[in-house]
């Protein structure tokens, strides 16, 4: 079974993929490090508890190997990071941290 040795954290701030335009009124694409690739229970955890249907919120939250890939505004980026620091954390205690 493949496990983490240590939690799992945000590995420095987030880096500007893809502009959205509008001076950042419109959704721009961001990414995240972890500091580590995420074991596979760790991983369906955290996409358990990330919005990944823009449909339904708005905005999606991607995880893919060691990488976040998520959406938001200039305006929202802030928050978006204070969401994904709090399922980083609930998915570190799910799995045993």
């Amino acid at each position: 079974m493949e496990v983490n040795r240590q939690p799992i954290a945000r590995a420095g701030e987030p880096a500007l993929e893809r502009d959205g335009g509008r001076g950042g009124q419109d959704l721009s694409v961001w990414t995240v490090q972890l500091s580590d690739t995420p074991s596979r229970a760790w991983r369906a955890r955290f996409n358990d508890l990330a919005p990944t249907d823009r449909a339904v919120s708005g905005y999606s939250a991607r995880l893919k190997g060691e990488t976040v890939r998520f959406e938001a505004t200039a305006d929202t980026l802030k928050s978006r990071i204070a969401r994904i620091d709090g399922w980083i954390k609930r998915a570190n205690a799910d799995v045993g941290f």
